[in-house]
């Protein structure tokens, strides 16, 4: 197996280098250094030292951020990122600026950096990017972003910001409809929606979820939610619920009001108190009338009183 050439055994075979992003050959000199020999066997990276900067000055006008900027800038080049190397390259760039100087191509100071960073720098793939370098940060980006509070009351280990809002959502839509006055009944539905979470982001990603369905189940049965139970204790709510309008009705109301509904018209007595009140001043006030009698006995023949109309 041949040996792993080191970064000063890459040399550009000619004085020349092709840009992807130009679509121009240009000379040797407008390339930074290659981190992939794979690909770029002239060792020279595919996209000039213009173009590395100009990749790195997009992401940070999107972001605002000039870590995130550069991780996302290595990602996107095949370069490694590392801490260090970007603290020289901005303590590089205060230098400058302190100075008076220009100092608009933090890539290329990154990338100079890079190499006096890194103490095993003899073989080239320690200057490749690293997927999981890259994730370990997005990751701990993430986390920063989730309210402690949520992480306090679901616990670590969710894969983003949208698993808590998920939780967050179901839980409240189990109270909406189920009992949840006391630690027990919290902690159970909180395990359901984890359940249900973790069987919806396994059907996202097409592995079998029949294990957990059951797991699900026997978590319903214990918390008293399954379909069968749910169905009995809606029909004893319903059932107490009549008896209290029957009750109700037997305590305030005569029970022949059913059969009678017009003989107990007005079992609060309103008709007489409408008529001395409203209908016999306004009448009064519209017509000129001088009716000042008032009677107030409500318990009248109700049959006999009637509501009479104030323009009439």
């Amino acid at each position: 197996m041949p040996r792993k050439k080191t970064i000063k055994e890459i040399k550009a075979v000619s004085g020349e280098g092709y840009c992807r992003i130009c679509q121009k050959t240009l000379p040797a000199s407008s390339f930074y250094e290659a981190t992939n020999p794979m690909i770029d066997k002239n060792g020279l990276m595919s996209v000039c030292r213009n173009h590395c900067n100009e990749i790195f000055d997009t992401y940070n006008s999107i972001h605002n951020n000039i870590d995130i900027a550069l991780k996302l800038t290595c990602r996107d080049l095949d370069v490694r990122y590392s801490e260090e190397a970007l603290k020289q390259a901005q303590s590089h760039v205060e230098s400058l600026m302190s100075k008076g100087k220009k100092a608009d191509k933090l890539f290329g100071y990154y990338k100079s950096k890079l190499g006096s960073t890194d103490k095993s720098n003899k073989k080239l793939e320690s200057f490749r990017f690293k997927d999981s370098e890259f994730e370990n940060i997005i990751n701990d980006q993430v986390e920063e972003d989730i309210d402690d509070d949520l992480v306090l009351f679901w616990g670590r280990g969710f894969d983003s910001i949208d698993d808590y809002i998920f939780l967050e959502t179901e839980l409240s839509n189990w109270k909406k409809t189920h009992k949840c006055d006391n630690q027990a009944e919290v902690t159970l539905l909180k395990e359901i929606c984890i359940k249900i979470l973790i069987i919806r982001n396994k059907r996202a990603d097409g592995e079998n979820v029949s294990q957990d369905v059951k797991e699900l189940q026997e978590l319903f049965k214990t918390a008293s939610v399954d379909p069968a139970k749910a169905n009995v204790a809606s029909a004893g709510k319903s059932h107490d619920a009549w008896g209290l309008f029957v009750k109700d009705i037997e305590q305030f109301r005569p029970a022949e009001w059913h059969d009678k509904q017009e003989k107990y018209k007005d079992m609060d007595g309103f008709i007489p108190y409408i008529k001395n009140y409203i209908i016999r001043p306004i009448k009064n006030f519209v017509t000129g009338n001088r009716d000042f009698q008032i009677n107030d006995n409500i318990n009248v023949n109700l049959e006999d009183e009637e509501v009479v109309d104030a323009s009439g």
